[in-house]
């Protein structure tokens, strides 16, 4: 398939990806159109979803089979998770295709509709960490962390302008607060490290590093493979964990 740039021109381009990319980018503005970001009262949550697939489209093997399924998950990867648990996910199946669904899905902590039927924030990030650690799937990782870098990018944009005790604070937004938060970012790198295309996983280190920094934690941890991904979230936050699994996130 060719087009033309505009009506009349003889030159013919060839698109750079498929229809079904613009498709996604339209369904994922119909399906969020009324959730705003966290800690954002005025910010449509479709601003991340535009980044995390401009972010996947950077970073994608342009000859990759996976070359429009990693634009197309990155703009619908959380459309399963915040609306409409497992229904959505198989009209994204069908729209789609399997193999896009497959990412989303990956990408997703929960698949569960109703918000209070999800398992405790740190049995289900825990596992989520896990499960992307134990693939070795690169279209998954590559959305994962296209995903990660676009949360981490605001959090240190909001960060930069704040002193301490304002930073204490902001992060009280997050069920991870600080060391929960910056674990989990941590783990998603490390479990990424390895499979995600060298570019994307360099970029989210070097968030993840300045993370670290501004709140003064040990960066040389950040490379630590003494203990897997989950295990190093999981440990950040274990002392607030009461005995029936939640997380007071202190």
């Amino acid at each position: 398939m060719t087009y033309h740039f505009h009506e009349g021109d003889d030159s013919p381009c060839t698109p750079l990806y498929g229809h079904s990319v613009a498709d996604a980018l339209s369904y994922a503005a119909t399906a969020h159109a009324c959730q705003l970001r966290k800690g954002k009262p005025h910010e449509p949550y479709l601003t991340h979803l535009l980044r995390v697939s401009q972010l996947a489209l950077r970073y994608r093997y342009p000859e990759s089979p996976d070359a429009d399924a990693v634009v197309i998950a990155g703009a619908l990867h959380d459309t399963a998770e915040d609306q409409g648990g497992e229904v959505r996910l198989r009209d994204i199946a069908w729209r789609f295709g399997p193999r896009v669904a497959e990412i989303v899905e990956a990408c997703s902590d929960s698949v569960t509709a109703d918000p209070e039927n999800k398992a405790p924030y740190p049995a289900r990030k825990r596992h989520h960490i896990a499960s992307v650690d134990a693939t070795d799937d690169a279209g998954i990782a590559l959305v994962t962390v296209c995903d990660k870098i676009a949360n981490l990018e605001e959090v240190l944009e909001d960060l930069a302008p704040l002193n301490p005790d304002e930073r204490e604070k902001y992060m009280l937004v997050f069920k991870g607060r600080v060391e929960g938060t910056a674990a989990y970012y941590r783990g998603m790198y490390r479990a990424t490290s390895s499979t995600a295309p060298p570019k994307a996983s360099a970029h989210l280190r070097r968030l993840v590093v300045q993370l670290y920094e501004v709140f003064d934690l040990d960066v040389a941890s950040i490379d630590d493979a003494s203990l897997p991904p989950s295990d190093q979230f999981y440990a950040s936050i274990e002392a607030d964990i009461d005995d029936d699994g939640n997380y007071d996130g202190r």
